[in-house]
């Protein structure tokens, strides 16, 4: 018969238990999965995930609704995936260094929403609010309201089923992430160590996933240096307060907002300088030296301003 694993049923379907299922299909292999709230049916299958009162990995359930399912350290709730996720991460990944850092970007951020527990300060242009991946699954659900519970049951049941390859090809590639990430963790640790102004970090590298080495690592350090994308020059990055986030614990000189070339080095005064972003989080560079200057002189401005 194979493995069983339950969901709950009905006309919708979430983020947390199709990225459950997904997830406890790449540790486990195929299973057939049923969408049901049945006690009888739910009883004889091996999984019941986000459904069933009842969180117990020993017994196969994988629910978060009742009072007493787990939180992380920084309080943040389990959801079916999370508590999934908890259990085989590491097995899925072969790395709990890379399953730890998956479920602190993907992973918890379905479980909060599912858990209506807000990740986001209030909308910063009004009715505009995050996409989050838990809308892009919502997006997935067919509309099935004129629908006989039959007809619509078969529809959704097929689209749970696509969403589910979905699911596992974001995780797959999230984990690629975590491993690039994790891949340079030593290396900037050691540039962190060697830099001659901790505020300022350069790698002599291309470093994809920078920032969450870099924020591990250091509470001072404002500017990373690192090569480009192609190899081709340097980038000046600001340091975000948090991984992907917008703000930022210094900007670039706010006089080269969106300049670029001979422009962009005249009203800096460096030369090499190529492009700097109007926003002032990232320039480019086609020299190591340039880039290093471009990066003093936005610590020197953020300085000033902060002693006022």
């Amino acid at each position: 018969m194979g493995i069983r694993v339950a969901v709950h049923g009905g006309r919708k379907f979430h983020a947390d238990e199709c990225f459950a299922v997904g997830a406890l299909m790449m540790a486990l292999g195929q299973m057939q999965v049923i969408r049901t709230r049945d006690p009888q049916v739910l009883k004889s299958c091996d999984f019941r995930l986000d459904v069933g009162g009842r969180y117990d990995p020993a017994t196969g359930d994988y629910d978060h609704h009742q009072p007493d399912c787990p939180k992380r350290a920084d309080n943040i709730p389990y959801a079916s995936f999370g508590l999934v996720w908890r259990r085989y991460g590491a097995q899925i990944c072969g790395d709990q260094r890379v399953a730890d850092y998956v479920d602190s970007t993907l992973v918890c951020s379905i479980d909060a929403q599912d858990n209506g527990f807000s990740l986001y300060q209030a909308e910063t242009v009004e009715g505009v609010k995050p996409f989050t991946i838990n809308d892009l699954v919502r997006a997935f659900n067919p509309d099935t309201e004129d629908m006989k519970e039959k007809e619509a049951m078969a529809l959704i049941d097929g689209a749970f089923a696509a969403v589910i390859s979905l699911c596992q090809t974001f995780l797959e590639a999230q984990i690629e992430v975590a491993s690039m990430a994790l891949r340079d963790y030593g290396l900037i640790g050691e540039a962190i160590a060697e830099a001659e102004d901790p505020r300022m970090i350069i790698v002599d590298k291309f470093c994809p996933e920078w920032q969450y080495s870099v924020l591990d690592q250091s509470s001072s350090a404002l500017i990373m240096v690192s090569k480009y994308s192609d190899n081709s020059g340097w980038s000046i990055c600001c340091i975000p307060h948090v991984t992907r986030g917008s703000r930022y614990r210094a900007y670039l000189p706010k006089h080269l907002a969106g300049l670029k070339d001979a422009e962009l080095e005249a009203a800096s005064g460096i030369k090499g300088l190529t492009f700097c972003h109007k926003n002032l989080f990232v320039a480019n560079a086609s020299t190591r030296e340039a880039a290093i200057a471009l990066a003093q002189l936005a610590i020197a401005e953020h300085e000033t301003i902060a002693k006022g």
